[in-house]
């Protein structure tokens, strides 16, 4: 999925129909969602462990 992201913003940055690519990304999503569903109605509630790799912003002041 990270691939088919990053393809997607390159093809912004060209300034290109980037169209195909965002609804290959939407399936993708979709797909991951329904697996995670699927994970939850077999009993798995435990959290999926990913790092948080989000950068904390701050107000410019």
């Amino acid at each position: 999925m990270g691939r088919v992201e990053a393809a997607m913003r390159a093809e912004i940055a060209r300034d290109q129909d980037c169209s195909v690519t965002a609804m290959r990304l939407m399936g993708l999503r979709a797909e991951v969602a329904e697996l995670a569903r699927l994970r939850t109605s077999l009993g798995d509630s435990a959290p999926i462990g990913t790092a948080d790799i989000r950068k904390p912003r701050f107000a410019r002041g």
